[in-house]
């Protein structure tokens, strides 16, 4: 039975006597009273037959029972520190009692050998590395050097690749210079043609004047002989034959005049010839020479060509001369011939005169017409040459499409050779940078490294530090004893909070949670735990096993101690709850008193847990009851009562 429940009965005892006492002496009273001629007993209840009481109602509200039970301390966190390694302990710093926090040192073992080694492997890996380092150096010096090369056109084989596609490139602009210097040869050589046609054409106008003057001559000759004839004719009748002589001189004159005609045409078109002579020497200078000897022979044909022209200019010059004196011989020969009418004589002379004068111009006719001959053979010579000079022109264009074509075929190779030259290159750019990177790999010392660290580590397990902040419970070494990883060294305990392990029985396991708080008495000192762990299943006796952790120990609270622990066992929650106070019990079973108008009525209920004031009712009443709270001797069921 629980503390409350034994206070319980021992108070509802105590209520018990003091109401027989209670009885006892009012029966006393009531007999004295009776005895001194007082109202009796049946009188007083008559006239106070109503009971003044106080009423209230439930309420809902919480239950919670606490319990005591019997608990063991023992520690929070509690290590075992056992030597990572074998060997001889040199120093011990911590014995039993003592408080230590993490970290601390708590001894350490003989470590020359690995402190010797893990030196010798630093060392080693340092100067390995070092080395590693300068060749990374300079193969990266070379990669440097070598991309610089290349970007700044150093490289002997882009360079030579590159300085063959420029020469290939220039022999292919030469080769297009040369086609463009064919093509106007071409051209030149056309237009050379075309002046050589024209002054052909020209030579043959010339040549059909020339004619045209020999035919005027030989009229010229054959009116002088008329003349002459009519000269002697009238030399005896020289009255009657004189108008004769004269219309003969006009026909002579008309005649002259044609030939001067003729002959100025002739100069005109010698002058044309000149022109056209010129314009194609004029043209030559403009267009440039030919290629080849195509330039000399058309520079010759157009040098004869213009000494022609001069020529045939020259000699229309001499023509019109010759066609002027002519007609001035023939206007004499007119005077004459009328003078002749009074002068036979001198008509005669003068006849004759111009019969030699015509055999002159005929003879002067002959020579221009041969000259226009030879312009004309000389023309033909020209367009020939000229016909010539263009096959060979055409030759020369074709012979610089070849060149072009190779041109641009060595231009290609010297392409396909650059390419050649840069795969090349990038290939050694790639084996270099291999080097280097395979130099960069070289200088990862990552397995070295953990040699070492591992070294390092291994070190540090010489050094044995405590795991946690707490007491030395246990020390199981001695110094310059020899120890192992299965010896147990040290045994500390966390003292920063310890846990109290209780056990509860099943009506109160229900009733527990994680969180709750418990209260630990120990040697006086309470201390507050808040319950970190509840059992799953019963030990052998049927209990649960229950765990709270008390932060911040009192110094009492030593590991292994028995403690009192008081932790709620029962609870209900928003639950409907009376007075203890209100409660009666008849032959154990519970009852109370509510007011009903102005009766005060008897109600069995049914109860549950209480505390030191209060009890549940799980069933009997409903929120609206008025409870009776006040005690009374005569208060039962079907009493009146007033409630005051």
């Amino acid at each position: 039975m629980s503390n409350n429940s034994k206070k319980k009965n021992n108070k509802i005892k105590i209520l018990a006597l003091t109401i027989a006492v209670a009885i006892i002496a009012g029966t006393i009273f009531v007999a004295a009273t009776a005895d001194n001629g007082e109202p009796t007993v049946g009188e007083v209840e008559e006239v106070n037959r109503a009971v003044s009481v106080e009423t209230m109602t439930s309420h809902v509200g919480d239950i919670v029972v606490v319990s005591e039970y019997i608990g063991v301390v023992e520690p929070n966190h509690e290590v075992i520190v056992y030597p990572k390694v074998s060997g001889e302990i040199v120093s011990i710093n911590f014995s039993v009692g003592d408080m230590v926090e993490a970290g601390d040192v708590l001894f350490e073992i003989d470590s020359e050998a690995v402190r010797s080694a893990l030196a010798q492997t630093r060392a080693a890996v340092t100067s390995a590395q070092a080395k590693a380092e300068q060749n990374l150096a300079i193969a990266e010096t070379n990669l440097d050097s070598f991309v610089y090369n290349i970007e700044h056109g150093h490289d002997i084989n882009v360079k030579s690749a590159s300085s063959s596609i420029d020469n290939a490139q220039a022999a292919l602009d030469a080769a297009m210079l040369t086609k463009n210097n064919a093509d106007v040869g071409v051209e030149a050589a056309v237009i050379a043609s075309s002046n050589a046609q024209i002054a052909q054409e020209n030579a043959i106008i010339s040549g059909s004047n020339a004619n045209i003057a020999l035919d005027g001559a030989l009229i010229s000759e054959k009116n002088a002989d008329i003349a002459a004839e009519n000269a002697q004719t009238t030399l005896n009748n020289a009255k009657e034959t004189a108008n004769i002589m004269v219309e003969n001189a006009l026909k002579a004159q008309d005649n002259a005049e044609k030939i001067l005609e003729n002959a100025q045409m002739a100069l005109q078109m010698a002058t044309i010839d000149l022109r056209s002579t010129q314009v194609q020497w004029d043209n030559l200078l403009a267009f440039g020479a030919p290629v080849g000897a195509s330039f000399g022979q058309l520079q010759d044909s157009l040098t004869n060509a213009l000494k022609l022209a001069e020529f045939n200019v020259q000699a229309a010059e001499r023509g019109i001369e010759q066609a002027q004196n002519g007609l001035e011989a023939a206007k004499l020969g007119v005077e004459q011939a009328r003078i002749s009418a009074s002068l036979s004589d001198a008509g005669v002379k003068t006849a004759q005169n111009a019969v030699e004068a015509a055999e002159l111009g005929i003879e002067q006719a002959k020579n221009a017409a041969a000259l226009s001959e030879l312009g004309e053979r000389q023309a033909q010579n020209a367009s020939a040459q000229s016909e010539l000079n263009i096959e060979q022109a055409k030759i020369a264009v074709q012979s610089s499409e070849l060149g072009i074509e190779n041109a641009k075929n060595n231009l290609d190779k010297a392409k396909d050779g650059y390419d050649t030259a840069v795969i090349m290159t990038n290939q050694q750019r790639v084996s270099i940078e291999a080097q280097v990177e395979m130099a960069r790999l070289n200088t990862n010392f990552e397995d070295q490294q953990i040699a070492i660290q591992k070294l390092a580590d291994d070190l540090e397990k010489f050094s044995v530090s405590s795991p946690i902040r707490g007491l030395v419970e246990a020390r199981n070494i001695e110094l310059f004893n020899m120890v192992s990883p299965q010896v147990a060294a040290f045994t500390i305990s966390d003292k920063d909070s310890m846990t109290v392990a209780f056990k509860i029985p099943k009506s109160a396991y229900t009733h527990t949670v994680l969180g709750d708080k418990v209260t630990v008495h120990s040697d006086g000192v309470d201390s507050e735990g808040v319950i970190t762990e509840i059992a799953t299943k019963v030990d052998s006796n049927g209990l649960f096993v229950i765990k709270a952790t008390v932060s911040n120990p009192p110094a009492g609270l030593y590991n292994g101690a028995t403690v009192r622990v008081f932790a709620n066992a029962q609870r209900a929650l928003n639950t409907t709850v009376v007075p203890l106070s209100v409660i009666k019990y008849d032959n154990g079973v519970p009852f109370l008193f509510i007011a009903e108008g102005n009766v005060a009525k008897k109600v069995l209920v049914e109860t549950g847990i209480f505390d030191r004031e209060n009890i549940q009712i799980l069933s009997g009443i409903e929120p609206t009851d008025k409870i009776i709270k006040t005690w009374s001797a005569r208060l039962e069921d079907g009493v009146e009562i007033i409630d005051s």
